[in-house]
């Protein structure tokens, strides 16, 4: 398998995916369940928003921003 590597594809988990000491994942290595909620950190700021299964999505997420970190959102 080659990266990135999707969550709930080819038998690859949640426990599979290595974060950083802050809780952050590298976007270019694993994307999130497709529609879960999470932070996701860009160039600019982090802002919320969620993988559709092709690409980054968010209402505060412009066309032109690079997500580089994604986080899971806390359950409220």
């Amino acid at each position: 398998m080659q990266p990135p590597f999707e969550i709930g594809k080819d038998g690859f988990g949640v426990k599979d995916v290595k974060m950083n000491e802050e809780g952050w994942a590298d976007a270019k290595l694993y994307r999130p369940y497709p529609y879960d909620l999470v932070s996701m950190q860009t160039q600019r700021k982090i802002v919320p928003g969620w993988w559709n299964g092709q690409r980054w999505e968010g209402i505060r997420l412009r066309q032109d921003d690079s997500v580089f970190f994604w986080k899971q959102e806390e359950a409220a």
